[in-house]
């Protein structure tokens, strides 16, 4: 990988923009690249270092040092650096993506969760989706939880008249990401029909869980959907870093955390995913992306079920349901 420290150091913000080199843009990039790793574990590459060049590519270069010094002095959760990290680590998501993933966790998962949930004194499930983006998977989450509730006969209603939880049950699905932009988009819940939008590949088994809004305007007319009160009323959202510990969140039955640390590198992913473990109950679940590696195999064990992975601290727990794998 190509190294991006600094060698050369920053001009003063006194120089005039004729006296900076081709070097000097780079340097300040590099310098950039090397804070959102510190910071946020994003790996520094090529790639990264274009999208800053866009993000700057209007700015004099007297403009960008000063910008430059200006976030080195901020903390990292200062609404600057997020909105930064949001621009360079915006990913498409939509309605149950990797649908066998999600299909084998509600056929087989969720019915587990749910029965261990029963019996507690006070039956409640708490659900992470950590890196929630625009909150697509939460409100996809949401739906087969409520759905595997019903089949289990600790809800009643039905996706048109409402689904109602069972006397004494708490459910709650929290979603965390770094972009104050796209929790804005996960609390608004409206999401377009338009092209490849969020509902490509949706089951239509899926359609009746959504109200249609019509969004017009003087120049054009679109149809947005979004998902029913009585599922939006069992999920929020808040802002998070993870590489820093989401403890005052509390603990969790089951954490799913899928294709976000794509940016991190090796360390900082093994730091994001000790947190996760972190905020799981004894008996809970984690579910990473296909593609994920898992990096503190200490922490947890590995199983499969339907050819699917997921980790778990406790064996008994789990009994039939899965395969342990090494």
């Amino acid at each position: 990988m190509k190294n991006f420290h600094i060698t050369s150091p920053i001009q003063e913000t006194t120089s005039s923009s004729s006296e900076y080199s081709s070097s000097g843009r780079e340097g300040l990039i590099n310098q950039l690249c090397d804070h959102l790793n510190s910071r946020f574990g994003i790996s520094p590459n090529q790639q990264m270092a274009s999208k800053l060049n866009r993000i700057f590519i209007d700015m004099e270069l007297v403009e960008i040092h000063r910008r430059v010094i200006e976030l080195t002095s901020l903390s990292t959760n200062h609404p600057s650096w997020l909105e930064l990290v949001a621009k360079l680590t915006v990913h498409e998501t939509y309605f149950f993506r990797d649908e066998p993933q999600l299909g084998m966790l509600r056929d087989n998962l969720l019915p587990t969760l749910i029965d261990q949930a029963a019996g507690k004194a006070s039956p409640h499930l708490r659900i992470l989706s950590a890196g929630c983006s625009s909150g697509e998977e939460v409100y996809s989450i949401a739906m087969l939880v409520l759905d595997a509730m019903l089949e289990a006969g600790y809800a009643y209603g039905n996706e048109l008249s409402g689904v109602s939880l069972m006397p004494g049950w708490q459910l709650e699905i929290l979603g965390v990401d770094v972009s104050a932009d796209a929790l804005q988009l996960a609390r608004n819940a409206c999401y377009t029909k338009e092209g490849l939008g969020s509902f490509r590949n949706m089951s239509l088994q899926w359609q009746r869980w959504f109200d249609d809004i019509d969004s017009t305007s003087n120049e054009s007319s679109q149809i947005y959907r979004r998902p029913k009160d009585f599922i939006r009323r069992i999920t929020r959202f808040e802002q998070h870093n993870l590489l820093q510990t989401g403890i005052r969140f509390g603990l969790f039955d089951l954490v799913l955390c899928r294709n976000t640390m794509i940016y991190f590198n090796d360390k900082n992913k093994r730091i994001a995913q000790n947190h996760l473990f972190d905020v799981l109950n004894a008996s809970g679940i984690v579910l990473l992306g296909a593609t994920d590696p898992l990096l503190c195999p200490d922490r947890c064990e590995r199983y499969r079920s339907r050819g699917v992975a997921y980790y778990s601290q406790n064996r008994s727990n789990l009994s039939g349901v899965t395969t342990k794998t090494a």
